[in-house]
């Protein structure tokens, strides 16, 4: 028996990395053990991870130190006030790592390779589980929210078409306004009308030497908040439409009046 895993109680793992080769290492050592532990689900950016924790609520998570948009230190700080937070196993070959105390609570290891070897991480998987436990037979947090909330597809689409000059502050700006006026347990686009709003607003250049300036005007703006609709939603249209609140054949013509391409 594999020391500190309860005989008949199998463990959900959640991977997170952008490396392929990384994910297929750790599906392999994972393979081998179906009746201690359960792959729960792959992400390859850590904004969808944070959606898949908050949406399947896995036992472990094993992920790198340091990923764009969210760090495993944000997830966790993000997640420790919600009461879902899993126990992490990072991959970390960056020295100089230093995590507070909150986030300390949820690490059971920290690796300081991208592959660590199988019986390292199996011990380590062995121990997480074993805190992980302990973890979830402890009081709830105060400050919890009521529920998990989950994202939809088409939020997470939003999310991971804009570029955020903000960084983790900014989205997490983002997410905790919608929060906040979500009613039920998943976000939809409907709650980041302000988010969209403000990405949309452009300062157009008024020409008053042309025949119609405010016109102009209006069309450029119209124009612009098309284009970045449609860089928003990658390209989507329906979701694009959904944005701007108008009908798909009001953005279709729109985008022939104004020669938008979408390709």
């Amino acid at each position: 028996m594999i020391s500190g895993v309860t005989p008949g109680n199998k463990h959900t793992v959640l991977m997170i990395s952008t490396q392929y080769s990384q994910i297929q290492y750790l599906r392999g050592i994972l393979q081998k053990y179906p009746d201690k532990f359960q792959l729960g689900g792959t992400a390859d950016n850590s904004v969808l991870g944070m959606s898949l924790i908050e949406s399947t609520q896995p036992d472990l998570v094993i992920m790198p130190a340091y990923m764009n948009f969210w760090n495993a230190e944000d997830l966790i700080n993000y997640l420790l006030p919600r009461g879902i937070c899993p126990t992490f196993l990072l991959l970390n070959d960056e020295p100089g790592l230093s995590l507070g105390a909150p986030v300390n609570s949820r690490v059971a290891a920290v690796f300081p390779t991208e592959l660590p070897p199988e019986e390292d991480l199996l011990q380590a998987l062995c121990a997480a589980a074993e805190q992980h436990g302990r973890k979830k037979r402890e009081p709830p947090a105060r400050e919890q929210h009521d529920q998990a909330v989950q994202h939809s597809l088409e939020v997470m689409e939003l999310l991971m078409g804009y570029d955020w000059p903000g960084n983790v502050r900014e989205l997490n700006n983002v997410l905790e306004h919608a929060m906040n006026i979500c009613q039920g347990d998943t976000l939809k686009l409907e709650h980041f009308d302000s988010f969209v709003s403000r990405v949309l607003e452009k300062r157009v250049p008024v020409d008053f030497s042309a025949e119609s300036p405010l016109e102009r005007v209006r069309a450029n703006a119209e124009a612009a908040a098309i284009r970045r609709a449609l860089e928003l939603t990658q390209n989507n249209r329906s979701m694009a439409a959904r944005l701007l609140k108008i009908s798909r054949t009001a953005l279709y013509d729109k985008m022939q009046k104004y020669n938008i391409s979408s390709k």
